[in-house]
């Protein structure tokens, strides 16, 4: 059975919002992965800093 060309077109547009949806889902779980990693790296750099002045280093990282 053939579809007609409206019908068509609608198909085509509900595929294309479900993909527009995707795309921006992946993209704020990039940028949320992202704010994670500064997240962790600020952590890090904290634990190194007490550690070093702890053992008398009073230089920056």
């Amino acid at each position: 059975m053939l579809l007609s060309f409206g019908m068509m077109l609608k198909i085509i547009n509900i595929i294309l919002i479900i993909e527009i949806f995707a795309l921006f889902s992946f993209l704020f779980y990039l940028r949320y992965k992202a704010y994670k990693a500064k997240e962790e790296t600020d952590r890090w750099i904290k634990k190194v800093e007490e550690e070093r002045k702890r053992n008398g280093e009073n230089r920056k990282v």
